[in-house]
C-alpha cells in the first residue's frame, strides 16, 4: 500500500501528441490544410508565435515544439497526413501546371493619372515620332499635316508611326498609347468606339477588347490596359531596338471607329498620346498629335490647311482702330472727299499741248506709201471721233434746257384760278 501511495504521488508523464497537444494546436488556428495557397500559408506562420521551450523543460515539451515547428515552416519537408497523401512543399505550387499568375488591370505608375497631360517632353533619351511623306491624293488612307501636328487617317487602315530615340532607353522599356478628347469640356470622358462598330463582327477579333479605339497590327506582345480609376483604355507595345542600316523603330496603330460616329466620338477631335516608359512605369518622354478618323484624309487636309492659312494671314494684318467716344446718329469725323485738285500753274492740259512732229526715215518707196495711207486713215479717224463727241456735249446741253421747263417759287404753291368775266348781256 505504501508503494502505491508513492507512486500516486509522483506527477505522471504525458505521452507524445496527447490529448492537450491537440487541444492547444486546435485553439492556435495552425492546422495545415492542402487547400491553401503559398500566400495563406506564409501569413499564419508570420501571426502564430509559438514560445521557445526553455533549455530546463521536460524531454516532452522539447518534441512537441519540434513537431509544430515542422508543420507551419515553409521549408519543411512533405509530411505524411494520412495514407497516401501528402502536403507538398510551397515551391512547388507556383511550379505546378495549374497555376497562373494574375496581372492587375491597370496602369503602371507613370499612366494612372485622371487628366494625363499632354505636352510634349523629349526627356533623357530624346524621344521624338515621325510620319512617312504622304500626299493629299484621294486614295491615301493616312497623312500626316506638319502644321497642324494632326493625322488623318480612314477607319481601320493601318497607320505607321516612326519612333526614334537619341539615347536607348533601358531594358524592358515600352511604348504606350491612348486617346484622349481635345476640348477641356469633353477631357473627363473616356474615349470609346460608338455602339454600332463596338457590335459590328467584321472589326473584333474575339481578342482584342472591342470597346479600344486605338490597336496594334502585327505585334503579338502588344498588351490592352483599362485603368480601375478612370476607366481610360490603352495599348503597350515593347520597346524594340533599331534595326541595322535604320534610325527608327516602326509601330502599326489602327483606330477602328469614325470621328463621326455617333454614339463614340460624334465629331469630338482627339488626341494620341505615345509615352516612352520604363518596366516600372517611370515615363521617360511623351508625344502628342491630333487624330482625325475620317472617309477621305487628303480632302479634310486640304480643307483644313487652307483654313488654317487663312486665319494666319488674317492674323498678320493690323486691326483698324475702332473710333472713340462717337455717339449714335452722329456725323463721322472722317474727312470729307475734297474737290479734285486743278492742274499746276506750269502744267499745260492735253488740249493745249503744242503737237509733236516725228520724223521716219524709209527708203523704200512702196512701205512710205503704206504708212502714209495708215497715218491718214489714223488722222480721219481721230478727227471724226472729235466730232462725235462735240455733237453729244451739244445734245446733251439742249435735253437739259428742256427738261427744265419753267419753275415755280415754291413746290406747294397752287395756282390761282380766275374766273373770266361773262360780258352782260342786253
Amino acid at each position: 500500500m505504501d508503494q502505491v501511495g508513492e507512486e500516486d504521488a509522483s506527477p505522471p508523464l504525458s505521452p507524445p501528441l496527447s490529448q492537450g497537444t491537440f487541444q492547444e494546436i486546435w485553439t492556435s488556428e495552425i492546422m495545415v490544410s492542402p487547400f491553401l495557397d503559398s500566400q495563406q500559408l506564409t501569413t499564419s506562420a508570420q501571426l502564430v508565435a509559438l514560445p521557445f521551450p526553455e533549455e530546463g523543460g521536460s524531454p516532452m515539451e522539447q518534441a512537441n515544439f519540434s513537431l509544430l515547428d515542422s508543420l507551419i515552416s515553409p521549408t519543411a519537408s512533405p509530411v505524411p497526413l494520412a495514407e497516401g497523401f501528402a502536403v507538398p512543399p510551397l515551391d512547388d505550387y507556383s511550379a505546378g501546371p495549374g497555376f497562373t499568375h494574375h496581372h492587375p488591370e491597370d496602369y503602371p505608375a507613370g499612366g494612372g493619372f485622371a487628366f494625363p497631360p499632354t505636352e510634349d517632353y523629349p526627356g533623357d533619351c530624346g524621344f521624338g515620332l515621325e510620319f512617312e511623306q504622304s500626299g493629299t491624293a484621294k486614295s491615301v488612307t493616312y497623312t500626316y499635316s506638319p502644321e497642324l501636328k494632326k493625322l488623318f487617317c480612314q477607319m481601320s487602315k493601318t497607320c505607321k508611326v516612326l519612333i526614334k530615340t537619341q539615347v536607348v532607353p533601358p531594358p524592358g522599356s515600352t511604348v504606350r498609347a491612348m486617346a484622349i478628347y481635345k476640348r477641356s469640356e469633353h477631357m473627363a470622358e473616356v474615349v470609346k468606339r460608338c455602339p454600332h462598330h463596338e457590335r459590328h463582327p467584321d472589326n473584333n477579333d474575339g481578342v482584342t477588347p472591342a470597346d479600344h479605339l486605338i490597336r496594334v497590327e502585327g505585334n503579338p506582345q502588344a498588351q490592352y490596359y483599362t485603368d480601375r480609376e478612370s476607366n481610360r483604355h490603352s495599348v503597350s507595345v515593347p520597346y524594340q531596338k533599331p534595326q541595322v542600316g535604320t534610325d527608327c523603330t516602326i509601330i502599326l496603330f489602327n483606330y477602328m471607329c469614325n470621328s463621326s460616329c455617333m454614339g463614340g466620338m460624334n465629331r469630338r477631335p482627339i488626341l494620341t498620346i505615345l509615352t516612352l516608359e520604363t518596366a516600372q512605369g517611370e515615363v521617360l518622354g511623351r508625344r502628342c498629335f491630333e487624330v482625325r478618323v475620317c472617309a477621305c484624309p487628303g480632302r479634310d487636309r486640304r480643307s483644313e490647311e487652307h483654313t488654317f492659312q487663312q486665319k494666319a494671314n488674317s492674323a498678320g494684318k493690323p486691326k483698324k482702330a475702332p473710333l472713340q467716344g462717337r455717339l449714335h446718329g452722329a456725323a463721322s469725323r472722317r474727312p470729307e472727299a475734297g474737290a479734285p485738285e486743278e492742274d499746276a500753274p506750269g502744267r499745260e492740259s492735253e488740249d493745249e499741248r503744242v503737237p509733236e512732229v516725228y520724223t521716219l526715215q524709209i527708203r523704200n518707196r512702196k512701205h512710205y506709201l503704206m504708212l502714209k495711207r495708215i497715218l491718214d486713215a489714223l488722222e480721219f479717224q481721230e478727227a471724226g471721233q472729235q466730232e462725235d463727241l462735240e455733237r453729244c456735249k451739244s445734245g446733251k446741253s439742249i435735253l437739259k434746257s428742256r427738261r427744265r421747263g419753267p419753275r415755280f417759287a415754291s413746290p406747294h404753291q397752287k395756282k390761282v384760278r380766275v374766273k373770266d368775266e361773262m360780258q352782260d348781256s342786253d
